[in-house]
């Protein structure tokens, strides 16, 4: 439901004040955010780190047992499960689990409500995504319209870096990639550092030393998993399709100036890998504009199959790889197709 609008300062290295989001998804759902796979951000444990995507799903299936049991009063609320980037792994395979789960449990236990997936800037099936970054190129100006395609989509960057004349951030090809202890394309030092503090910690009840990993140092929020989602031969694409016939709405959102997961290969991942009834359908139906307060913010797609399921894709103008943080209007309208 707020902002933190972050400085520089002195001592403690970050410092900031609040603002109201008039766009938080907590305006239209309860949230509740889970570090994932186990040992990320916050998260702690006992056991071994999680290897797979798959794992973290039986994981999550845990956790939400768990929560419901604990917060019982929430018992009759739907679940959407929502996440972006990698979760374009996550949410498949969670959504997965969640169902395996509802179809095995005994007539007497509990089951989980899914409602809804929602995925944002995702990679979800990189045979079809991946080799894509060219035709995206080209689909927003990046390289010179007289230059051959490129043969892959590392020459594709390698025009692009030309053309822009810097090298640019991976996640937003209109930002300068900046490189520092804590960088990752942003500079993400100064939210690790607050994400250290002793008084953020108390307030989030952390446990111990957790976090520490994950935002000490020159991580940058990152937790090394070697070997995670290695000789992976999961169907990602097959889980959503799977969700669609089990009546789940699904909402993809995509900046279209993110150059990580880009909304071209996505697009094509939407059209031809979801093995749902609805496909056909789905695939002839037009984009139609994407406003807020009458501006032009994108376009949006939705259409519904044989199950009632209906599939959204929102593609959205002025935002890179996190459209939440970039056109937080795009993103709320996103989540408020399948609530």
């Amino acid at each position: 439901m707020w902002l933190w609008n972050a400085k520089a300062s002195g001592k403690t290295g970050f410092s900031g004040t609040l603002s109201r989001n008039a766009y938080a998804f907590n305006n239209q759902a309860h949230v509740v955010f889970v570090d994932q796979p186990r040992y990320v951000g916050y998260s702690t444990g006992t056991g071994r780190k999680v290897t797979s995507s798959v794992a973290a799903g039986k994981d999550l299936v845990t956790f939400l047992l768990g929560w419901y049991r604990a917060f019982p009063e929430h018992a009759h609320r739907n679940l959407i499960l929502a996440s972006e980037s990698y979760g374009g792994h996550y949410v498949p395979a969670w959504a997965n689990a969640v169902l395996d789960h509802n179809e095995l449990a005994a007539a007497d236990s509990p089951r989980l409500p899914l409602k809804a997936l929602m995925i944002g800037n995702g990679i979800v099936n990189s045979s079809v995504q991946g080799g894509s970054f060219g035709a995206y190129a080209r689909a927003q100006n990046l390289i010179p319209a007289d230059v051959p395609m490129p043969k892959d989509d590392a020459q594709a960057r390698t025009l692009v870096r030309k053309s822009l004349g810097y090298n640019p951030n991976y996640y937003d090809y209109r930002l300068v990639s900046q490189s520092c202890c804590g960088c990752t394309s942003y500079n993400y030092k100064p939210w690790s550092e607050w994400f250290e503090r002793d008084d953020v910690k108390v307030a989030l009840n952390v446990c111990g030393t957790a976090g520490h990993e994950a935002f000490g140092g020159c991580a940058a929020g990152c937790v090394d998993l070697p070997g995670f989602d290695d000789h992976d031969s999961f169907d990602y694409s097959g889980a959503l399709g799977r969700a669609l016939e089990a009546g789940l709405d699904i909402s993809f959102y995509y900046g279209k100036q993110d150059t990580a997961c880009n909304y071209v290969g996505a697009l094509e991942m939407a059209n031809s890998s979801l093995p749902w009834r609805g496909a056909a359908n789905w695939s002839a139906t037009p984009f139609t504009p994407l406003t807020v307060a009458g501006a032009l913010t994108g376009s949006v797609r939705s259409a519904s199959g044989p199950s009632g399921a209906t599939l959204h894709f929102f593609m959205v103008e002025g935002a890179g790889h996190m459209v939440p943080m970039d056109n937080g209007a795009a993103a709320s309208m996103a989540l408020a197709s399948i609530v």
